[in-house]
């Protein structure tokens, strides 16, 4: 990746200014990268350009908006709750939050322009974080620790597996090895979350059904993402926009969950007193 000030348009998106002669040009074009890459080909007017961008950046900012909106939620509820639980589902969703921000370009716009070497290695690492927290996340939910000790043994070493098959590929092989192998852990990540899910909830755990509902969103969208991105599916928008689509769903749903969780425990509390 170059650095961002090489773009003609101070945009999110890859691009060139180029003006043609008059009647049919043939274009020639070399594209070489060390990531995964959907390469998606548009010659179009700059007025058209920033139309096709408008229809686009209206359903990234309503993404952007909800999980921001949930991060604070939970956030305020952190703050006045100090439960364990929060503060993981607040991490787990933070790091979503930043990998979408990151490999959407916004990051490197923003906030990064002149390190494009640190902009490629973001994508893997918040990638990594968010499916750490999010098991961190549901062990907590879950009460695995309390009511099942083989499926929290089973989640720490899901977490360990997972840093040190990083760590290794990074080290050991190259950054292609480590994006590509992060990748293939994220739809290894939302099998392990299901099964999770499914597990307890055939244990009669009651709070088993809103993570098992809403993790399957999530886990869902993540592993068709992960599948179009590794081209093992033919390519769709939709689908590649799956895990964005699916982690929304994920965040309202455990948003409330929560809520709920913790309006019983407070009703608990006082029944005691």
């Amino acid at each position: 990746m170059r650095e961002f000030n090489v773009r003609s348009l101070n945009n999110v998106k890859i691009n060139v200014e180029h003006s043609f002669e008059y009647g049919t040009s043939e274009i020639y074009m070399c594209v070489q990268t060390r990531d995964p890459i959907i390469v998606d080909l548009h010659i179009v007017s700059k007025e058209n350009f920033y139309k096709e961008e408008l229809s686009e950046v209206w359903l990234r900012g309503l993404f952007i908006g909800i999980v921001l909106a949930m991060l604070l939620y939970n956030g305020v509820l952190f703050l006045s709750e100090k439960n364990k639980i929060y503060s993981s589902y607040i991490l787990y969703l933070m790091f979503f939050f930043l990998m979408v921000l990151s490999y959407n370009g916004y990051l490197y716009m923003y906030v990064w322009q002149g390190y494009p070497e640190l902009n490629k290695l973001s994508i893997p690492i918040f990638m990594m974080a968010y499916m750490i927290f999010g098991i961190q996340f549901a062990q907590h939910f879950l009460s695995l620790q309390r009511r099942n000790l083989k499926l929290y043994f089973y989640s720490k070493v899901m977490i360990y597996f997972l840093l040190l098959s990083a760590l290794l590929l990074y080290i050991l092989g190259s950054y292609f090895y480590f994006v590509i192998g992060t990748i293939t852990m994220s739809t290894l990540f939302s099998v392990f979350m299901f099964y999770i899910g499914y597990i307890v909830w055939r244990q009669n755990n009651y709070w088993a059904k809103y993570f098992l509902i809403a993790t399957s969103a999530g886990s869902i969208g993540t592993f068709l993402t992960a599948l179009t991105v590794l081209s093992l599916i033919p390519f769709s928008y939709l689908l590649y926009r799956g895990v964005e689509i699916g982690i929304v769903l994920d965040s309202l749903l455990l948003s409330l969950a929560l809520a709920e969780r913790m309006r019983i425990i407070q009703e608990e509390k006082v029944k005691v007193i």
